[in-house]
């Protein structure tokens, strides 16, 4: 995550947050869900 995140900035890009999702956790789908709320929070719509 972290060499994806400095490339990313090297490239000018501003990462305002990251998350990883467990695919073979079954718990995955709230994983997805939590990551969704905690990215859309970020912006207004």
């Amino acid at each position: 995550m972290s060499q994806m995140i400095k490339m990313l900035k090297a490239k000018g890009a501003e990462v305002k947050t990251s998350g990883v999702i467990n695919w073979s956790s079954k718990k995955r789908e709230q994983q997805i869900d939590d990551l969704v709320d905690r990215f859309s929070s970020q912006y207004d719509f």
